[in-house]
């Protein structure tokens, strides 16, 4: 069989002498590529066997030199601006972000943040190198931040569980609910113990003497205060020992009111369900009762919120009475309350002097088993509610209005929402 062989070939009579490749592709589709001195040898790497399935897909290349087209494909036009790094989508497709990345480096540790319009830029200030110890926080001096013990556990904020507080008001014009003492006339002309649960006028009335004041916003007439008379209290914050807080068979004494009615006392307890589960506890009282107008009652008021469960959101809520009575010097009573879910209720107990002498009046105003009312480890005594009960005002009281979800808002203000 004849052969022709041909080792190079030359481009016309003064055209540069090419050398063919002396041995086959290796693989199907390398293309012929040449050098400087003019040898031709077959490229190590294959182009694709077939055009790109879709348009911008580049070549990407195997370690056995075959090349494909990418399924991923470049974006068809430039980018709109510097430093705009490529995303993907599912269908194979990229374009250019929105988001631009920093065009140079930071100071080490400086988080990335956005400027709102596209741009990310290195924070003001550097986080710590480290991820700190157990239980530290993180602390900034302005400049740059650094992880932090966390402050001891010793302050009464923190000692939920340890302490329970009531705050108690007592005044001494139990007996001239008739004078118009408690304000300057209209509805306002009694006041009634066994009522603050189920009346406007009572209730009214009596959480505004449980902070301190009947008329908060009297001027020069009509002062009705609690701590009125030489023994009286005003917003008195009375700790547990054990299990029980208050004071039964307290003496009270006025001298201008030999025989006729004596003082009147508030006391609330807050209580607080940190689970995320109602809880049903049981409240034991013991209390003080003289006539119609020197009763006593007990009862509790639960909040109610515009969203959530916060303080910052209560927005009012409904008082609920347990007890109630007219007469009686000494009464003991267990009943049960459901505490909502994240929710602190307050639980008052209102109690009257009762004559038993010339100038001489006793009083029991107790809550007591405490240690089975706060049994479950999730109820515990809201301290932060309790300071508030006891420094807080309502700013929108009035000798006819009284809000009580103004202690949660001001609660949430002073000693921080939750």
């Amino acid at each position: 069989m004849a052969k022709i062989i041909v080792e190079d070939i030359q481009g016309g009579s003064t055209g540069d002498v090419l050398t063919i490749p002396q041995s086959k592709a290796t693989l199907n589709n390398q293309p012929v590529v040449g050098s400087t001195a003019g040898v031709l040898s077959h490229s190590p790497v294959a182009m694709p066997a077939a055009v790109s399935p879709a348009n911008n897909r580049p070549l990407v290349g195997a370690t056995d030199g075959t090349t494909s087209f990418s399924p991923v494909a470049m974006p068809a036009a430039v980018s709109a601006a510097n430093n705009r790094p490529l995303v993907g989508a599912t269908d194979g497709t990229t374009s250019f972000s929105p988001v631009a990345m920093p065009a140079a480096d930071g100071t080490a540790n400086k988080p990335l943040t956005t400027d709102g319009s596209g741009q990310l830029q290195f924070g003001a200030f550097p986080l710590p190198a480290t991820s700190g110890s157990n239980g530290n926080y993180l602390s900034t001096d302005g400049t740059s931040t650094s992880w932090v013990p966390a402050p001891q556990a010793n302050s009464l904020l923190s000692a939920e569980g340890l302490v329970y507080g009531t705050m108690v008001s007592t005044s001494a014009q139990g007996n001239s609910y008739s004078w118009g003492d408690w304000s300057s006339g209209g509805p306002w002309t009694t006041y009634r113990h066994d009522q603050f649960f189920t009346n406007a006028t009572n209730y009214i009335q009596g959480f505004n003497m449980l902070l301190g004041d009947g008329h908060p916003n009297a001027t020069s007439t009509n002062t009705t205060y609690v701590g009125n008379s030489g023994y009286e209290v005003q917003r008195l914050i009375q700790y547990a020992n054990g299990n029980r807080v208050g004071w039964a068979g307290r003496d009270w004494y006025y001298q201008d009111n030999s025989t006729s009615y004596g003082g009147l006392s508030w006391r609330v307890l807050p209580i607080r369900n940190t689970s995320a589960s109602a809880i049903t506890i049981n409240i034991a009282a013991m209390y003080t009762a003289y006539t119609t107008y020197n009763s006593a009652s007990l009862g509790y008021f639960t909040p109610t919120n515009s969203s959530g469960t916060t303080y910052s959101t209560v927005t009012g809520g409904t008082w609920t009475q347990l007890q109630s009575t007219t007469s009686g010097n000494n009464t003991w009573a267990t009943n049960s309350i459901t505490v909502p879910a994240y929710t602190t209720i307050l639980v008052v107990l209102n109690t009257a002097h009762a004559y038993q002498t010339t100038y001489r009046f006793t009083e029991n105003s107790l809550f007591y088993n405490l240690h089975t009312t706060f049994s479950d480890a999730n109820i515990i005594c809201d301290l932060r509610m309790l300071y508030a009960l006891h420094q807080a005002r309502t700013p929108s009281a009035t000798d006819t209005a009284a809000n009580p979800e103004e202690i949660y808002t001001a609660c949430a203000t002073i000693f921080g929402d939750r």
